[in-house]
């Protein structure tokens, strides 16, 4: 599968795949949909940074704050990727599909989930997670 790469506010970069759709709803906030409207495949990206007197927030607090996320329910799932990652599934009351992922650094925290009507278009979405790149000292996304 093909993906293009979005980058993302304080120096996140993501791959959708090609023919998706971006919308920044504010700093730190994106939507991402296929082109197809019969698709309700959406990918929701959340990005935190964290700082206090300049120093940047320690990956553990970073860890802690996505694992707060995760519903007790979820199953545990490995992504590849270079960058520090903690994943889950959890099949919906509805019937729908959910893969969450958390990606993190020191005072980074880059918050992704995917809803699908189905596992298959879940995991066809997630696929392009393991390309995430982090650059230290990004700028606002535009």
């Amino acid at each position: 599968m093909a993906f293009k790469m979005f980058k993302l506010d304080f120096g996140w970069e993501i791959g959708v795949p090609e023919g998706w759709i971006m919308e920044k709803k504010e700093v730190g906030s994106y939507f991402f949909y296929p082109d197809d409207p019969e698709d309700e495949t959406t990918i929701y990206a959340s990005v935190l940074h964290a700082e206090h007197q300049r120093q940047l927030a320690p990956e553990e607090a970073m860890i802690e704050t996505f694992e707060r996320s995760i519903p007790q329910n979820a199953q545990e799932i490995n992504i590849m990727t270079s960058v520090h990652c903690k994943a889950f599934s959890q099949l919906g009351a509805d019937g729908s599909y959910r893969i969450g992922a958390g990606f993190f650094t020191n005072g980074e925290l880059l918050s992704l989930n995917v809803y699908a009507r189905d596992e298959e278009k879940a995991r066809e979405a997630a696929s392009g997670f393991g390309q995430i790149t982090f650059t230290r000292g990004g700028k606002n996304a535009v």
